[in-house]
């Protein structure tokens, strides 16, 4: 997963980096859930501070013998706000994180672009290659086998 910070900062960089793989990062989705989780979470720590403040009269008003049923029904509608933004919240971060996985990690500065693996440059080699008398079955065979 690619560094949320950093792509806040410098979006041209992984938007770039993604290109130079040959994806598209889908900014305007991006932004509009990023800013829609953050904002909604703000208000939901908002919401419970302010439900927060509003218990601690019900107890004081509670201690005193002073009536609080007002109070107490401001409460509940704190407490079903939060449980509706907390639901909206979900919903929104899965589907921020399904586009946060879709963006690629920049490769580093001296990584060669190409437009297909042909391209790929072998830039150094370590030990000898193996060398088999029979044809090694892909990865995806062996696995499919067991």
């Amino acid at each position: 997963m690619i560094d949320l910070k950093e792509y806040r900062t410098n979006p041209q960089k992984f938007i770039k980096g993604a290109a130079d793989k040959g994806h598209t990062i889908d900014r305007a989705s991006f932004d509009k859930l990023d800013e829609h989780v953050r904002t909604s979470k703000q208000k939901v720590e908002e919401l419970k501070a302010q439900r927060n403040t509003f218990t601690e009269e019900v107890d004081a008003l509670r201690k005193a013998s002073k009536p609080f049923d007002h109070l107490i029904q401001k409460v509940k509608g704190f407490k079903e706000e939060i449980q509706q933004l907390d639901a909206q919240i979900e919903q929104s971060q899965k589907e921020f994180d399904a586009i946060v996985l879709t963006i690629p990690s920049p490769a580093a500065d001296d990584v060669p672009v190409g437009s297909s693996d042909a391209e790929n440059v072998v830039v150094e080699e370590i030990g000898t290659k193996a060398s088999f008398d029979f044809e090694p079955k892909p990865h995806r065979e062996i696995l499919e086998a067991k």
